[in-house]
C-alpha cells in the first residue's frame, strides 16, 4: 500500500468517469519555501563549521611560521585549558561513555575534526538527485 495512491471516481453520469488522486487528509508537509529556507540554513552552518576548520589549520600554521614547531590545538589541550572540563578529563564522574570517546580521539587536531565534521554536515545536506528532478530548486 505504500507509495501507491488510491484514486475516487466521479459519481456525476453526464460527466465522464475521471479518476483523479485522493486527497490525504493527515499528509503533513511544510511550505516549499520553509523546506528550501531549512535546507539553506542547514547549509550555511555547515560551511560555516568547514570554515571554522580551516581557521583552525590557518591557527596551527601561523603558530608553526612564528616557533617552527607544528603544535596543533588538539582535543587534550582544548579540554585541559578549560577549568571546568579540566577536571572532568582527569577524573570523570558522569558521561563516561564521552569520556571514552574523548580520550580515543584526544591527539586528533581539532582542525581536523571541524573540517571532517562539516563535510559529513554539507554531503548529509546536498539535495538528493530525485530532489532535484521534482523540486525546482
Amino acid at each position: 500500500m505504500l507509495g501507491q495512491q488510491r484514486f475516487t471516481v466521479s459519481a456525476n453520469t453526464d460527466q465522464p468517469i475521471i479518476a483523479r488522486p485522493r486527497q490525504r487528509r493527515f499528509a503533513v508537509r511544510p511550505p516549499r519555501d520553509l523546506r528550501r529556507a531549512l535546507a539553506l540554513a542547514w547549509r550555511g552552518f555547515s560551511v560555516f563549521v568547514v570554515v571554522v576548520g580551516v581557521g583552525f589549520a590557518g591557527y596551527a600554521c601561523v603558530q608553526w611560521l612564528e616557533t617552527a614547531r607544528w603544535q596543533p590545538l588538539t582535543v587534550n589541550r582544548a579540554l585541559s585549558s578549560w577549568p571546568a572540563t579540566r577536571e572532568w578529563a582527569a577524573h570523570p564522574h558522569a558521561w563516561l561513555g564521552l569520556h571514552r570517546i574523548v580520550m580515543w580521539v584526544r591527539s586528533v587536531p581539532i582542525f581536523l575534526l571541524t573540517t571532517a565534521i562539516g563535510v559529513v554536515f554539507i554531503l548529509l545536506g546536498a539535495p538528493s538527485p530525485r530532489a532535484r528532478r521534482y523540486d525546482d530548486w
